[in-house]
């Protein structure tokens, strides 16, 4: 420190190499006012958000109930809710893209759409765009990448491709508590696993899918959502932009990975139900609402498909395999003998029957302990015991759905829902089981998470339920969990050793 108080740079030796010159000093000055200025680009918003915070809790939060126990029941959710999304942020910013699973050709893929607006012809890209097992993530169909690398361009920290997940995960929570009275069920969604909050710390294009799912459902069990208003009123002119947005939302299912295809199946049977059980004189008004919507879906379809086609033409699927037999290690490629596959690779075609994948290998054992909290590559498990309580509290959730639905007199339509709910849950462990079978054998609780749609879809045919006490209690059990999880055995494990 110099006299005046000033940072000074003191040089011992003679070499005339050690004396600045006056470019350095130029560079120097440079080089400290930009990282001043970058400090205080991402203090700002740090402190918005510290304000933001305490302004919603004061303002909204605290404001929802009038007892003792529904505010301190809430406090604890909005509690878990802001600890989980700081965590979020700072796993995004430390963690280490050699643990979590596949990120480096997600970040290769964001980084690529931060020079680039075309989307590309995978047999034009380098080798570097692959995996080990010769999948190129730019050859898929979901916004994610491109979405993410337009927030990655402002920021300038090597973390900046998984910001894009971290404003999603914030959106999340804000909606849950945003509808925290009316709309309790979307708890269910995110507070009942940490699973959820781990895909947000990392560039993985299943951060939007699940986000997508959670508006669809947001959308189809809110009486008073956008969807619900214009399947009450039918379509008008004025309405274009509404079918058009909700359009383009719908459109988002069909771009997401084959485990979130089940999303537009509960949507058709959720939908189905109400047409079918509405009054003769609104089924006509409902199903042209339909009709549009799945006519706006299909344009933006249809738009994000012009590429794809002009590429390939018709045959994109076959290029796939013919760009994974090249490029594939030789265990995992697809033309490769059963006994040159990796041992978790095709088991159908190595003999192993449904009965013995499904009793003999632990398959829902690991398929269970990695849905309530497995981080990495199935490498950070949670202890036994945490595994063993969300187990009995799942079950007590289940058990209080059933008896909420089926005690209530009347209401067809709710049960009928409930039932399909069930069916839709059983086509995603279906989906799941197909791909440990016939291609890799990854029991990964991930794949199952559209299941926490159908769970909070559940919650909301039960309005008793959701305002109940003990229904409450519960879900801050599982936040509670969930957030020891997540802290203890997520957080530290997913950071560079």
């Amino acid at each position: 420190q110099t006299e005046d108080g000033n940072l000074g740079l003191y040089i011992q030796g003679e070499d005339s190499w050690l004396i600045p010159t006056e470019s350095f000093w130029s560079f120097y000055r440079t080089a400290a006012m930009r990282l001043a200025w970058t400090g205080i680009l991402y203090l700002i918003p740090l402190l918005l958000f510290a304000a933001f915070v305490v302004f919603f809790y004061r303002r909204y939060v605290r404001r929802l109930s009038d007892t003792v126990f529904g505010r301190v029941s809430n406090a604890i959710l909005y509690g878990v809710g802001v600890c989980a999304l700081v965590l979020i942020a700072y796993g995004a910013l430390v963690g280490s893209p050699e643990i979590n699973p596949d990120e480096s050709e997600g970040i290769y893929s964001v980084l690529y759409y931060t020079t680039h607006w075309r989307i590309p012809d995978m047999r034009e890209l380098p080798l570097e765009a692959f995996s080990q097992f010769g999948t190129a993530r730019l050859s898929e169909l979901n916004l994610y990448y491109i979405l993410a690398a337009q927030i990655a361009r402002f920021v300038t920290l090597e973390s900046g491709t998984r910001f894009f997940g971290v404003l999603l995960a914030g959106g999340l929570f804000y909606l849950a508590f945003w509808n925290l009275k009316k709309n309790r069920y979307l708890l269910a969604a995110l507070f009942l696993t940490p699973q959820v909050w781990y895909l947000y710390t990392y560039c993985t294009s299943d951060a939007l899918d699940f986000a997508v799912a959670v508006l669809v459902l947001y959308q189809l069990s809110n009486p008073d959502s956008m969807l619900q208003r214009l399947l009450k009123k039918g379509v008008e002119k004025q309405d274009l932009w509404r079918v058009l947005l909700l359009g383009f939302l719908f459109s988002n299912i069909f771009m997401s990975k084959q485990n979130y295809y089940v999303i537009a199946i509960y949507a058709f049977l959720m939908l189905l139900t109400e047409l079918l059980t509405a009054k003769k004189e609104e089924r006509r008004t409902r199903f042209l609402t339909c009709l549009w919507l799945a006519l706006a879906a299909l344009v933006f379809l249809g738009i994000r498909y012009i590429p794809e086609f002009l590429h390939y033409g018709i045959h994109k699927q076959q290029v796939i395999v013919e760009l994974q037999n090249e490029i594939a290690i030789p265990k995992l490629r697809p033309a490769s003998p059963p006994e040159v596959q990796s041992s978790a690779f095709n088991l159908h075609g190595k003999g192993v029957t449904l009965w013995e994948l499904l009793f003999h290998r632990g398959f829902h054992t690991m398929l269970f302990r990695s849905f309530v909290g497995t981080y990495g590559c199935l490498a950070f498990p949670s202890p036994k015991w945490y595994v063993a309580v969300m187990g009995v509290l799942y079950a007590a959730l289940y058990v209080g759905m059933q008896l909420s639905v089926w005690r209530e007199k009347g209401q067809k339509e709710r049960k009928i829902k409930f039932v399909l709910l069930h069916l839709t849950a059983f086509i995603s462990w279906v989906l799941v089981v197909y791909n440990g079978w016939f291609i890799d054998f990854q029991a990964q609780g991930r794949y199952m998470l559209p299941v926490l749609i159908f769970v909070a879809h559940g919650v909301s045919l039960c309005p008793k339920l959701m305002q109940s006490k003990w229904f409450r209690c519960l879900i801050c059990i599982t936040a509670l969990l969930s957030l020891y999880s997540f802290a203890w055995y997520c957080i530290p494990n997913i950071q560079p050793v």
